[in-house]
């Protein structure tokens, strides 16, 4: 049963909240059409969260090549938005596949982005996201990321509930761009004025450049 995607933002760690935030200003930056699921790949990459570098290193991926095919990929999305961007309707089988992962196989009620990486590989719309923008993901063997996810990740800084990462609370692209503070956020950890997807997901159909 689908959960409400405010419910499910509502359950994000403080490292992936930040990261949603930061991924509403790197779209809105861009002029993008809605906040995606590469948005937040990319940021917290650069902010070096805590799981995502312990399984990027157990299985030995470089983190300079997956951001390099993420940036490829937010580039060919299409811009000249000036309007308030939408939330993909990706999000909510990702939160809702990694909630469930944190639920059974951490005993925990939060998502971080160690569940996230699995459930990108879980979820087989989610992979052929990855297939086309960040397709080094799909070199970790879901098998074993799974079985190996509790102990991959003890003793993350996500675990104390912590940001971790020195770029969190930092716009990605922020010294680039002359990007300042960080913009008011609304509920749920949101940047205020991002637009919801309808029930639909019209408000976040997939953007490519024209």
């Amino acid at each position: 049963m689908d959960i409400d995607i405010r419910t499910l933002l509502s359950r994000l760690n403080l490292a992936c909240k930040h990261g949603m935030e930061q991924a509403a200003q790197l779209c809105v930056r861009q002029t993008h059409y809605s906040v995606d699921v590469e948005h937040l790949l990319l940021v917290l990459l650069e902010a070096d969260a805590p799981d995502l570098r312990a399984i990027l290193g157990r299985f030995g991926l470089r983190a300079e090549a997956l951001t390099e095919q993420l940036q490829e990929a937010i580039d060919q999305f299409k811009r000249g938005n000036g309007r308030t961007p939408a939330l993909s309707p990706n999000f909510s089988p990702l939160f809702q596949e990694a909630w469930l992962l944190s639920s059974m196989l951490l005993g925990q009620q939060q998502i971080r982005s160690g569940t996230l990486v699995l459930a990108l590989l879980e979820v087989d719309s989610l992979r052929g996201l990855l297939l086309e923008s960040a397709p080094a993901l799909l070199k970790i063997p879901r098998t074993s990321l799974r079985e190996e996810l509790p102990a991959i990740l003890a003793g993350s800084a996500e675990d104390a509930g912590g940001t971790g990462g020195a770029g969190v609370g930092k716009p990605a692209g922020a010294e680039a761009e002359g990007v300042g503070a960080a913009r008011p956020t609304g509920g749920a950890g949101m940047p205020a004025g991002i637009a919801m997807p309808t029930l639909d997901g019209s408000a976040g159909t997939r953007q490519s450049a024209l």
